[in-house]
């Protein structure tokens, strides 16, 4: 089964593609945030291209465990992505994973990277 992890940001998105057979995540996409319903309606056209069955979206909290003004915003994302698409989404704790993604050295887009640590932690979990 595919699954994509999503990296929410404010002006970008960072999108990453794994299997749970393999549980190897790869970094995949990055879109800019131009709006949630754009952002859903992209995000639907991937999941049915690529046959996506489940979502692992980062929730961002800060080093206490403790809500930010970000998480509220992907919560709001989660929310009408859970109404609008018909794959499975699953929250995954992100902390860390942005600050890993820029210390990585790669040249891959730090956005894809985020997300590839998202859901790298959650196939590592299953």
């Amino acid at each position: 089964m595919t699954i994509l992890g999503i990296d929410f940001g404010g002006k970008h998105i960072g999108l990453a593609k794994g299997d749970d057979q393999n549980k190897i995540a790869l970094p995949f996409l990055s879109l800019k945030n131009n709006g949630i319903s754009n952002l859903i309606n992209e995000i639907k056209k991937l999941v049915e291209k690529e046959e996506i069955a489940e979502i692992v979206v980062g929730m961002p909290l800060n080093m206490q465990g403790q809500k930010t003004n970000q998480t509220k915003k992907t919560e709001y994302f989660v929310e009408r992505l859970k109404k609008e698409i018909i794959a499975k989404v699953i929250l995954e704790d992100e902390r860390l994973t942005s600050i890993g993604a820029k210390k990585s050295g790669s040249d891959v887009d730090e956005h894809q990277l985020a997300a590839r640590e998202i859901l790298q932690g959650y196939l590592d979990k299953r």
